[in-house]
């Protein structure tokens, strides 16, 4: 019969045959494990010996756990060696492109850092404070003054670098990281 699909396109006799594997006809049998009976299971079978019936299923169980793919809840995060570089002179390791911030900010301790290599940024310094709202139910809003834009700022990426220019940034005077977190309308 399956002569006749192979040369037919799959049809034998004008009517489409299914072929159906025998791994799948093998998984869906759902019936007794010592005599295949489909009207009751191994632990009920009148042909099995006092505990044989938990040591087929036992058998059986292993078997099937040998097919099942356990994750390991491991961190799959990878340092790598990208980066950013502000002016092309201070670097800044941790860069984050958050497509969910409303307003790129860097730290205070990148500030420190550009002023300690004795890089001219400009700096704006305004009355109305600027409220960033972080993520998370007892979080509260970070309170910025200070605005800076620099002039040129390269982020390492796989692709090569990607340079921003004019980027204009929040100054988190809170904090003493070295982070940059850019938002989307840079992006």
């Amino acid at each position: 019969r399956r002569e006749g699909a192979a040369k037919n396109n799959g049809r034998v006799g004008g009517k489409a045959e299914t072929i159906v594997p025998k791994s799948v006809e093998r998984s869906t049998r759902k019936g007794c494990f010592k005599c295949g009976d489909m009207s009751h299971r191994v632990a009920r079978c009148p042909k099995t010996a006092p505990g044989e019936a938990e040591t087929l299923l036992t058998a059986q169980v292993s078997h099937w756990k040998v097919g099942i793919k356990v994750m390991v809840n491991q961190p799959q995060r990878q340092k790598t060696e990208r980066c950013g570089l502000l002016e092309n002179v201070v670097r800044v390791d941790d860069v984050l492109l958050d497509s969910g911030s409303d307003v790129t900010v860097v730290t205070r301790g990148v500030m420190d850092a550009v002023d300690a290599a004795g890089v001219k940024v400009v700096t704006v310094s305004h009355s109305a404070p600027h409220l960033a709202y972080p993520y998370g139910r007892d979080a509260k809003p970070v309170v910025m003054t200070r605005s800076v834009k620099f002039n040129c700022v390269t982020l390492d990426t796989t692709c090569g670098p990607l340079v921003l220019r004019a980027l204009k940034s929040w100054v988190d005077d809170a904090s003493t990281a070295t982070e940059l977190i850019v938002s989307p309308p840079v992006i």
